[in-house]
């Protein structure tokens, strides 16, 4: 029997790839990965990594240094698939390389490592135009607070990716023991220019709005708080615009008010009950149907729990 003929048949290995497959019921798989046909070599390199089985590790490693580059890439995809923590050095060796090809697959397999030690060396990919995003993102979910500052600092260029640093730091933020301090070190890393560009992208469409109104949130006066009210139109950043507004207390109201008399759509939309006097989602603040906030205040309840307990009230006696 050829190497070939091997997949020609056995074509169940390749019916459902999520399935996990014990390595001993293939073993041609690792024989494969030294054919001589490359196309082969990179449908053993999938398969394994859909095997789920770690002890794919060691050939995948090998094959890491294959001479053709798709076979490297689908090694890479399958090291990050295995999460094999012994790949993180060698896949942050060629994240390195800036190579497109290889460098994009190596970072997502880092990020599914969760290997926190090799942020640090992916921090000087972040000036790379073509890679930053991804690096970004893949610094945003191994890093901890200590990265806060050179992501931040991204926020600095004309062309900021202010949308993928939001993301990012809500991930570190989320992700952290003390959550916090995170948001201490981003208040203190935003200068005038990064509030700006913050405050710009509320303006514009872009995925990610929860993470974007997790970001305002951590800016301080007015214009932040303006911001915020812009975001409760937006249903996927509105929980977190409430949890913001909410722990900001009872001086937003006049802007809160402000906005109830504006001509703004996207704050007075049909998603907020039809009724532009309650502005935030009474579903999810608790706001008294029948009262109307005012500069007294705003009933509002626990958002992090979900209850009806009044963390704040308006009217005096009420």
């Amino acid at each position: 029997m050829t190497m070939r003929s091997v997949y020609e048949e056995t074509p169940t290995v390749y019916e459902d790839l999520d399935k996990p497959y014990p390595l001993d019921d293939y073993p041609s798989d690792r024989e494969l990965l030294e054919s001589d046909d490359a196309d082969l070599r990179v449908q053993a390199a999938l398969a394994l990594g859909h095997r789920r089985d770690a002890r794919a590790t060691a050939a995948l490693l090998r094959a890491l240094t294959d001479a053709d580059d798709n076979v490297r890439f689908q090694a890479i995809e399958s090291l990050g698939r295995l999460r094999a923590p012994e790949a993180a050095e060698r896949l942050t060796a060629i994240a390195e390389t800036r190579e497109f090809f290889l460098a994009f697959p190596a970072l997502d397999a880092l990020a599914r490592i969760g290997d926190g030690s090799v942020v640090g060396r992916l921090l000087a990919l972040l000036d790379d135009e073509v890679l930053q995003v991804a690096v970004i993102d893949t610094v945003g979910r191994l890093g901890d607070e200590s990265v806060v500052s050179a992501l931040a600092a991204l926020l600095d260029r004309p062309e900021a990716p202010t949308a993928a640093v939001a993301q990012a730091l809500a991930a570190v933020h989320d992700r952290a023991p003390a959550a916090a301090r995170v948001r201490d070190r981003i208040r203190a890393a935003m200068r005038p220019v990064r509030t700006q560009q913050v405050l710009d992208a509320v303006h514009r469409p872009a995925a990610g709005p929860r993470a974007l109104a997790f970001l305002v949130g951590c800016l301080e006066g007015p214009a932040a708080h303006r911001a915020l009210t812009r975001l409760l139109g937006r249903a996927e950043a509105r929980e977190e615009a409430v949890r913001a507004l909410v722990a900001d207390g009872a001086h937003v109201v006049d802007i809160l008010l402000e906005q109830l008399s504006a001509a703004d759509l996207e704050v007075r939309e049909p998603e907020l009950g039809g009724d532009a006097a309650l502005l935030l989602d009474r579903q999810a603040i608790g706001v008294d149907p029948g009262q109307r906030p005012d500069q007294r205040g705003l009933a509002v309840i626990d958002v992090a729990r979900g209850t009806d307990d009044e963390v704040g009230h308006g009217a005096p006696g009420a």
